[in-house]
């Protein structure tokens, strides 16, 4: 592993053998020190680059620390792996304290058009409860192109969880181009407790939910979302809105498609792990397709699922009044035989 740099000069970092964790948090925070006036972040501030370059070796990685000002810029094709397990994450955004203008990009697809988040049962001990990403206390943060591994593998049941975790308090966070595969109905490619003007495009889900917003104890909640692109395939829900007992509002979302999942779209104020629900969930959704097929995760507690025919179109429980959850459907075609109902379809569409 090398290293260098100083103002406006990226900062390299080439894994090897062992634990790269240690250089990659040296190459960060000398990078955070260095902003480059040519490399703007999300926040419209210079940011210090960090280079990780490809290599046949995976970087093995838990516990890599972003700071302010920093973009980390990873080659196509880099995989990275778990290298330790516990309740921490692989990579973190503001997991010790807030962070801003941070950003874990793609820049290359020399070697492949993704850089890829491998979840690796065998060395995380099935821990059942994985973050590879994880962002708790940020603002004008953004993660762009990677591709996920989920730890479908494990053999211990499986918590709710996502590749890629909102919660604490974040501001301003964009996601983009995003795949995750081998996702459990329990898991997923994002789970999304807290954020405030969230921007979620082109994201796709091979099983699990591909954009789960859900309110979580000791999370800020969520507002201002707007989602584009959002896929799933063989899931439980492309787009999930979970209020609980908060709110979950401004949810603006477009393009939703999924192929033989349980439903398209979910919103809901049912009772989470430990709250008793009742919040309030509003938004719209305007465009995409809903296939139905065969191979939906359907949940049947917490830590396990089955699969079945897809049941809804979309599906919204309100166990309040009947007026907490209001999400709009327009322009929301489907397609097949959807074993529950239809609502929220519209039978003009054609997919």
């Amino acid at each position: 592993m090398g290293s260098g740099g100083a103002a406006g000069v990226a900062v390299t970092v080439s894994c090897g053998a062992g634990d790269a964790t240690g250089a990659l948090n040296l190459a960060i925070a000398t990078a955070s020190q260095h902003p480059d006036p040519a490399v703007i972040g999300p926040s419209g501030a210079p940011q210090g680059v960090v280079s990780v370059s490809y290599t046949t070796s995976p970087c093995r990685v838990y516990g890599v620390r972003l700071r302010s000002n920093v973009r980390v810029q990873v080659d196509g094709g880099v995989r990275f792996k778990e290298y330790g397990t516990g309740n921490r994450a692989m990579i973190g955004f503001g997991l010790r304290s807030p962070i801003s203008n941070a950003s874990l990009v793609l820049g290359s697809t020399a070697n492949g058009p993704n850089y890829k988040v491998l979840v690796d049962a065998s060395q995380d001990a099935n821990n059942p409860d994985v973050h590879p990403i994880r962002v708790h206390d940020c603002s004008y943060c953004a993660i762009d192109g990677a591709w996920f591994r989920g730890n479908a593998s494990q053999t211990n049941p499986t918590t709710t969880s996502g590749m890629v975790v909102l919660n604490g308090g974040n501001d301003h966070v964009t996601l983009s181009n995003l795949t995750g595969v081998q996702q459990p109905a329990t898991y997923g490619l994002t789970e999304i407790n807290a954020a405030q003007n969230l921007a979620a495009s082109t994201l796709t889900s091979y099983g699990g939910v591909a954009l789960r917003l859900e309110w979580a104890t000791n999370s800020t909640g969520i507002s201002g979302v707007t989602a584009s692109g959002i896929t799933g395939y063989n899931c439980r829900f492309a787009l999930d809105l979970s209020a609980h007992a908060s709110t979950i509002t401004g949810v603006q979302a477009s393009g939703i498609t999924s192929h033989s999942c349980d439903a398209g779209v979910n919103a809901t104020n049912a009772a989470g792990v430990n709250d008793a629900g009742g919040g309030t969930a509003t938004g719209s959704v305007t465009g995409g397709c809903i296939y139905a097929g065969s191979n939906a995760q359907k949940t049947t507690s917490l830590t396990s699922w089955v699969t079945v025919q897809s049941e809804y179109v979309t599906h919204t429980t309100d166990i309040t009044d009947g007026n907490a959850v209001r999400v709009t459907f327009d322009n929301l075609g489907y397609k097949g035989n959807f074993t529950q109902s239809t609502a929220g379809g519209d039978p003009t569409v054609t997919c």
